[in-house]
């Protein structure tokens, strides 16, 4: 399978390739078999990553080559999320082109980058540090650390 990257339609966007080869350039097969993978995830393992392969390794390892429910649940979420991130790529590329002021809706994905420290309520979930899809960190940290860093 075709690696989903919504950076890939990006850019081809960027490059200023037309119209016709930009659609061309959107990926069907794959974000289909993602969705239907994470929709059967009760039977299904779906990795959508590289990095997700020692843990799925290590866990199956330690449980007769199977994966837990748990950890299939949260590798459905990354699919479900990779999926989004792509249509939204691609719904973004075709507002830019399509003059509809009746329903004009961007969506965005990000990738949440460092959760940040919290002082007095350890209750409450950190506030975090997101940016774009496919970035780094919006900025650059000069001295300390901000939070617990993710990347």
């Amino acid at each position: 399978m075709k690696k989903i990257n919504p950076l890939y339609l990006t850019a081809t966007v960027a490059s200023g390739a037309s119209f016709e080869t930009c659609i061309e350039n959107v990926d069907i097969g794959g974000p289909s078999m993602l969705r239907s993978s994470a929709k059967n995830h009760a039977y299904i393992t779906i990795a959508t990553s590289p990095s997700q392969y020692d843990l799925l390794i290590e866990e199956m390892k330690s449980n007769d080559g199977c994966s837990l429910l748990e950890t299939r649940k949260k590798l459905a979420y990354a699919a479900f999320n990779l999926s989004a991130a792509y249509d939204s790529t691609i719904a973004n590329y075709f507002a830019s082109k399509v003059n509809n002021t009746e329903n004009n809706v961007q969506s965005r994905t990000y990738k949440p980058q460092v959760l940040l420290k919290y002082g007095c309520n350890p209750h409450q979930k950190p506030a975090g540090i997101y940016s774009i899809f496919g970035d780094k960190m919006p900025f650059k940290v000069i001295n300390g650390t901000p939070g617990k860093l993710l990347f």
